[in-house]
């Protein structure tokens, strides 16, 4: 089986991380670029953490995940009750890892040997 390492750094611009690696200040993501393919994604709308991570894991639109901030208020709760807009089960649609799991290839559970 095939192995994928994801390296995701939020925040920060990509010709701020090309200057730190070219001083040396980042040598082993240095070499892990290099080494790699490295993609720059296009940030969701709203730009932000939460939609922006959920839509990498599913290729689906903030929207259509439900997830469009940090914070979440679900309806009927109260408003002092604000749940953090990565928990699952506020967000609808399928990720990557799910698909996966459910085709036998992944296994978020192991640990590896």
């Amino acid at each position: 089986m095939s192995k994928l390492f994801v390296l995701g750094i939020d925040g920060l611009p990509a010709t701020a991380l090309d200057r730190f690696m070219g001083e040396g200040i980042l040598p082993n993501i240095a070499k892990l670029v290099a080494g790699s393919t490295r993609l720059s994604v296009v940030p969701t709308l709203p730009a932000l953490t939460a939609p922006g991570w959920l839509t990498i894991g599913s290729g689906a639109h903030p929207g259509t995940l439900g997830v469009g901030n940090m914070l979440q208020h679900v309806p009927g709760e109260t408003l002092d009750h604000i749940r953090n807009g990565f928990d699952r089960s506020l967000s609808r649609g399928e990720y990557l890892w799910e698909a996966l799991t459910a085709e036998g290839r992944f296994d978020l559970c192991r640990r590896p040997a």
